[in-house]
């Protein structure tokens, strides 16, 4: 019993390529088209694409593609609802995108048109309006760059693109600066109200009470939090500034100022240590302080670290994420503090620290620890001695000769010697052979490969084995010189002949796409390179298209046979014919060896015993023997498009009785028959009664069967006793009939 081996197929593993240069945070506007793209280590592999967790299918709106090792998801038209987060999933690994559609920029629409300034008297209702680019977008109306709180005076409107803010019975403290604000532009009003016009002297206005009904607390925050002030101002319409340290403070994303009624408050955002400070507010003369203290956070571990098994020579990631943003952490091997080298490279983005071991050994392995001033977290590194795997095999390649040729494979790990044998010969680099590695792809290079180079390629390294076959042909046939176009007269010949670049190779000759076959009329022969097709006495049929089949290549030529005038030199003549008799119709046409073709009454004539065809030369012959007269008609002949045409009329011979009828004694009430012979077959005859015609009836029936004509008569009376006679156009013949009584 022979050795048994076992196959185990591995399946390549399918990576996500490039991810370090993915694009995964993607933002565009509706109605633009988005492209999500990967690269895959495996072309053939599938993915893939889910939204949200549900996944995603070709559609009018969503698009997957395929090409090569590329996998892309394209979004059409993207909407609102596109928003979300992707998932590229392979057998082995995904990849996340997040997607944004954001919403246009909503601007104001026709600022020249619009009149920014108003002057109003007391108890009159003044109207701003502005028109914005999105008819459902929203807008908000500021006072001195203060919310504007809406109710019995203060009212807004929008119709379609219009948005409207009216005050009615306007204050004095209705003057200053009004703006309408979208979410990418706004517009500045100035409201005026002058002292009314009725007032014989200026009015005098006391001074109003203005104060802080709940001032401000200190703050305490931890680093990274979010600090609040509160105050409570009266009234309601005065106006508040805040201030940080004496200065000023404007509205933005660390600083967010807000007012609900007499409510007003300061927000601070992703407060630092550094941000500790006195916050003042103030309104027309009333002040209130507080003081802001930023405590320094407590630097905890969020991802901790997680044991590690690798193989030698890897590279490894350690990774861990805090609770502060910029912490300082350090990490330890053993207790030992690492250092930055070429071994240990140490990175920071955000609150996530990460070190990398770069080419690992066993001498690595052991426990990692990273610390901060509160929080520490520990993992083991394990080395595994590397298992080098077959990715991608080697493949048989076929080629011709003097071309270059390379076999390829991928192993699972760079750096991997290995050996080249062809035909179990080890492979040397030189002129013909060369040998590159580059990571983990390996290369055999064949240069002007010759048919003697055809055998098996092997590569070996470590436990691994790779063979395929190398085949060299020789190159493919070429047609040197094409067969050209022929024209010929009927019954002349022609010749096609096409030239090949190499002697020995085997053509096949087809006649609009059937395949040609030597024949009496047809003969296919080479000489060296020559492929010939000889056409002797063509016919219009052999007329086409010519094909020269060399298996790589063809060359077509077509043939054009031009038809002959044929000439009538003698014409039928007419003929007179007796029933019976033989008739002959000669044509004489012009060449003479051209075909033809008789008709009688339209009707093709072939040969039978009765008809014989012939040809004498130029002369033609239609025998027509024993004449009948369904024979008479019009004869034609008819060579290519010549034709000539004669009448044949034929006689009919007399109709004779040969044998007579004989007198007939009947019996009342009997049946009697009379009987004739005429000369020819189904004549037409007459009968008669003394000399009135007989006619078919109940009393008297009449038939003929061949040349023998019957007369019966029925039910004999007395009355039926007379002279029958039967009448031919050229002959009679009469008898009596006698009657008896029973």
């Amino acid at each position: 019993m022979g050795p048994i081996f076992g196959v185990i197929q591995l399946e390549l593993r399918v990576k996500i390529l490039d991810r370090e240069n993915l694009k995964t945070d993607l933002h565009c506007l509706p109605g633009e088209d988005l492209r999500l793209q990967v690269r895959l280590s495996v072309a053939s592999a599938e993915v893939k694409w889910f939204k949200d967790g549900e996944k995603i299918v070709d559609s009018g709106h969503t698009h997957l593609e395929e090409q090569g090792s590329l996998r892309a998801l394209l979004l059409l038209g993207a909407e609102s609802g596109d928003s979300g987060e992707y998932l590229c999933v392979t057998s082995d690994e995904s990849c996340g995108f997040y997607v944004t559609v954001e919403e246009p920029p909503v601007t104001i629409v026709d600022k020249e048109d619009v009149q920014n300034t108003s002057a109003v008297l007391e108890g009159e209702e003044v109207t701003l309006t502005v028109r914005v680019s999105e008819p459902t977008a929203p807008v908000r109306w500021l006072r001195n760059g203060q919310q504007l709180s809406l109710g019995a005076r203060f009212q807004v409107s929008s119709e379609g693109p219009a948005r409207a803010l009216t005050i009615r019975q306007a204050e004095i403290t209705d003057s200053g600066n009004y703006t309408c604000r979208t979410t990418g532009d706004e517009l500045h009003f100035s409201v005026q109200l002058p002292w009314s016009l009725f007032h014989s002297q200026p009015l005098v206005s006391a001074p109003r009470c203005v104060e802080f009904l709940s001032e401000l607390h200190n703050v305490t925050v931890l680093e990274g939090e979010c600090a609040t002030f509160k105050c409570v101002l009266s009234p309601e319409d005065a106006l508040i500034s805040w201030q940080l340290n004496g200065s000023a403070l404007t509205p933005d994303a660390k600083y967010i100022m807000s007012r609900n009624g007499l409510c007003h408050s300061l927000s601070i955002q992703q407060c630092r240590i550094g941000d500790g400070a006195t916050v003042t507010a103030s309104a027309e003369g009333a002040v209130t302080k507080a003081r802001l203290r930023v405590q320094e956070a407590q630097v905890l571990f969020v991802k901790k670290l997680q044991n590690v098994i690798a193989e030698e020579l890897e590279d490894v990631i350690l990774e861990v994420e805090v609770s502060v943003e910029g912490a300082e952490v350090q990490w330890l091997k053993q207790g030992v503090v690492i250092q930055p080298s070429n071994k240990y490279t140490l990175e920071t983005s955000g609150r996530r620290h990460v070190l990398r071991i770069h080419n690992i050994t066993f001498s690595d392995r052991g426990n990692y620890r990273c610390e901060s001033l509160h929080d520490k977290t520990q993992a083991r590194l394990c080395v595994d001695a590397r298992k080098v795997m077959l990715r991608t095999p080697l493949t048989d390649m076929e080629t011709y000769e003097k071309e270059t040729v390379t076999f390829q494979l991928e192993l699972s790990h760079p750096g991997v010697e290995g050996v080249w044998t062809k035909d179990g010969i080890r492979v040397k680099p030189n002129n013909k052979f060369r040998v590159s590695a580059n990571s983990c792809l390996h290369s055999l290079t064949l240069s002007a490969v010759t048919l003697e180079d055809s055998g098996s390629i092997v590569f070996t390294a470590d436990n691994i084995r790779s063979c395929a076959r190398l085949t060299v042909r020789e190159p493919p046939v070429t047609i040197i010189k094409k067969s050209q176009d022929v024209g010929v007269p009927e019954t002349v010949g022609a010749r096609f002949e096409c030239e090949l670049s190499r002697a020995a190779a085997e053509v096949k000759w087809y006649k609009d796409g059937k395949e040609m076959k030597p024949g009496p009329h047809c003969r296919i022969y080479s000489t060296g390179r020559r492929r010939i097709v000889q056409l002797s006495h063509c016919r219009l049929e052999d007329a086409g298209t010519y094909t020269c089949d060399a298996g790589d290549c063809t060359a077509s030529a077509t043939l054009q046979v031009y038809e002959r005038e044929v000439k009538i030199l003698k014409e039928l003549e007419a003929i007179n014919i007796q029933e019976g008799d033989n008739a002959v119709f000669m044509c004489e046409v012009s060449p003479q060896d051209v075909r033809g073709d008789w008709f009688k009454n339209g009707e093709n004539l072939k040969s039978t015993n009765r008809i014989k065809i012939r040809q004498e030369g130029s002369k033609h012959f239609l025998l027509i023997c024993d004449i009948q007269m369904e024979d008479a008609g019009e004869i034609v002949f008819r060579a290519k498009k010549a034709m000539s045409r004669a009448p044949l009329t034929v006689a009919e011979l007399p109709v004779r009785i040969v044998k007579q009828i004989r007198d007939k004694t009947a019996r009342l009430k009997n049946r009697v028959l009379l009987e004739c012979s005429v000369s020819k077959p189904h004549a037409q005859v007459r009968w008669f009664r003394g000399h009135t015609q007989l006619c078919p009836s109940e009393k008297y029936e009449m038939y003929s069967e061949g040349t023998c004509q019957r007369l019966i008569i029925s039910n004999v009376c007395p009355e039926d006793e007379a002279l029958y006679s039967c009448h031919t156009l050229h002959d009679e013949s009469s008898a009596r009939l006698m009657v008896e009584d029973l």
